[in-house]
């Protein structure tokens, strides 16, 4: 069994933890130099032994009259070109697209906030929590929203002299786990947060806040692109629809039957899901109450997942897999023993053939695809 590398978390482990207080600075600008690797290291890696297709074991397989997932057939490269190193013992935890195409925010152990761009050289650093910052997202170019460990959200905003400066915060008093706003890059968007307590909470951008019940610890939050709905992974399985405007639940999907820690919107219409119950499952929304479309049946836990209008990458143990969303039913490429640890730090870029991956190794991979 795989275990993150942070023994206090509760995220990608069974262990819970406890919340610490918060303090926030800002620090200077950190610059990065790495290498790619040599030109006779750039060779198809086939990742059959990380990808082949198992059976779960009967208690933990959702139970449908369907037939099982067909064999994935592996085939195509992944190749790392750049790496990118924090402070000294700086671990990383998420990362995702930061307000713009080809820029990336990364999230760590040690409550900073790394600005990079598509080939890994630093852009901005700052420091934003005294604990571990669980996820990130963003309204504006330089106006975005964190989740920490310390139990806090906060929404910051960065000024013309890279100060940071603290617009909101709110105190849940245990693990965020979670934050997003409803439209990302509008700034009048609400800010939805969620954690290891039971409930979602939405923070209008004039201030009110509304409390929305949830019937388990909130693992993971996505929005759909234009309704007014959040998708929730819940910490015993299930998949909640929520409309945020309304505060009420929509739906309840049940396929999986343990934690699920990632999502990934592709459209309006269809979501994925990953879980430790070692499963990919795609959704269709247009059919709220039905059962999961498509199943990928892997070897290790779901822990990451990023999808866009091409590809659907994931992170799966500690390998990191690439699909055509045309073509679920092969592997277009992947890479076994990646990095160390468990992480749903996962991000595609179809427009560069790039995917950005940010571990608890405390190093942040700058992969290229054919």
């Amino acid at each position: 069994k795989f275990q993150t590398s942070f023994a206090n978390s509760s995220l990608l482990s069974e262990t819970l933890s406890n919340s610490g207080d918060c303090t926030r600075i800002i620090t200077g600008v950190r610059n990065s130099t790495s290498k790619p690797l040599p030109a006779d290291a750039r060779r198809k890696v086939r990742i059959s032994a990380a990808v082949d297709i198992v059976d779960i074991e009967a208690r933990e397989l959702y139970k449908d009259s369907r037939p099982s997932a067909q064999p994935i057939d592996v085939s195509g490269s992944v190749v790392l070109q750049n790496t990118f190193s924090g402070l000294l013992n700086d671990k990383f935890l998420c990362v995702g697209k930061a307000g713009e195409t080809g820029r990336f925010a990364v999230g760590s152990s040690l409550g900073n906030v790394y600005f990079l761009d598509t080939v890994g050289s630093s852009l901005l650093q700052v420091h934003a929590h005294d604990a571990s910052i669980w996820d990130l997202s963003f309204c504006e170019k330089y106006s975005f929203a964190t989740g920490s460990e310390d139990g806090t959200s906060a929404e910051w905003k960065v000024g013309s002299d890279n100060t940071l400066q603290c617009v909101n915060s709110t105190r849940l008093g245990s693990d965020v786990y979670c934050v997003k706003y409803l439209h990302e890059n509008d700034p009048s968007s609400p800010l939805i947060t969620g954690g290891l307590a039971s409930n979602l909470l939405v923070r209008s951008a004039s201030g009110t806040t509304q409390t929305i019940r949830s019937q388990c610890s909130v693992q993971v939050i996505k929005t759909l692109p234009i309704s007014p709905v959040c998708i929730v992974g819940g910490g015993d399985g299930t998949i909640s629809l929520f409309d945020v405007n309304k505060g009420v639940e929509l739906s309840v999907l049940t396929d999986h039957p343990r934690k699920v820690p990632t999502l990934s919107v592709k459209d309006e219409n269809q979501f994925f899901s990953g879980s430790f119950d070692s499963t990919i499952r795609a959704f269709d929304c247009r059919i709220p109450t039905a059962h999961s479309t498509l199943t990928l049946k892997l070897k290790h836990y779901v822990t990451g997942l990023d999808v866009d209008e091409n590809h659907l990458a994931a992170s799966v143990g500690e390998n990191l897999y690439l699909w055509d969303i045309r073509k679920l039913n092969e592997v277009l490429g992947g890479f076994p023993q990646a990095w160390k640890g468990l992480s749903r730090g996962v991000c595609v870029q179809s427009a560069s053939n790039t995917v950005v991956t940010a571990s608890p190794d405390g190093i942040v991979r700058f992969w290229r695809y054919v």
